[in-house]
């Protein structure tokens, strides 16, 4: 009887230890699986070579500059804007120049003036009936001055040339067919002339567009222009375009776009195919980045060493 007694408060005690257990167990909410931001792509392709794309207009990125400093006066566009080869795109500040050409087009007139009256004093001195009315030294000064005035009068249309030229070196003007991608410049702001660290405008011609294909330099070996290519949209592996092959740029050249793979490495080099593709429908813009897959033969079998 006492020995029974002796092993009721372990029973007791293993007994609590369960139900604590089981307690804790059902109040532990069970964590539910990690579900993939975006499905993977459907890669229609038993081999292929895989890389990262950037799209970019078929012009490439034109950084838009000024031909001069100064302050912005007036802009044309905005972004979004489709424009034609030589549409105004902004001005700089150009009332000092509108003045100039407006004082060569006057010294124009007055050098014309003056060549007009020398050409009728010559012609005059040619119609005197009476030779001795004019002398020969007159007659000989009034050609001289003719020809000095003509060579006034070229020289005020070639000043009144370079006053309009520089007053075109104002106004900013698209150099393609294309669209405004972005801009960086506001009426009244200061836009510094040649290179800048930001586009004051950023324009590009965006159909049909472009993506800018990364293959790493192990696989380089593998690419042929003649495959199929496809590119799939980042987030949305539904969709999807054919991918039609441009040119290769020969130069390996060190990886600058990272796609955070863990299998990625910093330090390797890539071969960059550029293929074309019709965004139509789609949307896909310039500066996205895509997966591409590229058709390409299997790897070779590696043989194994004999043992």
């Amino acid at each position: 009887m006492l020995k029974g007694k002796k092993w009721t408060p372990l029973a007791l005690g293993l007994a609590g230890i369960a139900l604590a257990l089981y307690y804790l167990a059902k109040g532990t909410p069970e964590k539910p699986v990690a579900q993939p931001i975006a499905e993977p792509s459907n890669v229609p392709f038993e081999s292929y070579i895989g890389g990262a794309g950037l799209t970019e207009p078929n012009s490439e990125n034109i950084a838009i500059g000024s031909h001069i400093p100064g302050i912005v006066r007036y802009i044309a566009v905005q972004v979004g804007d489709k424009v034609k080869k030589e549409d105004p795109l902004f001005i700089i500040e150009d009332r000092e120049a509108v003045v100039q050409v407006s004082r060569s087009e006057a010294l124009v007139k007055q050098r014309d003036a003056e060549w007009e009256n020398g050409k009728e004093q010559l012609s005059m001195s040619a119609k005197l009936k009476d030779a001795g009315a004019i002398s020969n030294d007159e007659r000989n000064q009034r050609a001289l001055a003719l020809e000095v005035a003509k060579a006034l009068l070229d020289a005020a249309k070639a000043e009144l040339q370079t006053s309009r030229t520089r007053l075109s070196l104002h106004t900013v003007r698209a150099p393609i067919d294309g669209v405004v991608m972005a801009m960086n410049l506001r009426v009244g702001e200061f836009a510094p002339a040649g290179q800048t660290s930001t586009a004051l405008l950023q324009l590009g011609n965006l159909n049909p567009l472009h993506v800018r294909v990364d293959i790493d330099e192990n696989d380089a070996w593998r690419f042929l222009p003649d495959r199929k290519g496809i590119a799939f949209l980042r987030g949305n592996p539904a969709i999807s375009v054919k991918l039609e092959f441009v040119r290769l740029e020969p130069f390996v050249r060190p990886k600058k776009s990272l796609t955070g793979e863990s299998t990625e490495r910093v330090d390797t080099r890539v071969l960059q195919i550029i293929y074309r593709f019709d965004p139509a429908g789609k949307p896909i813009y310039a500066g996205q980045q895509l997966d591409i897959y590229i058709e390409a033969e299997p790897l070779p079998k590696v043989a194994k060493p004999a043992p």
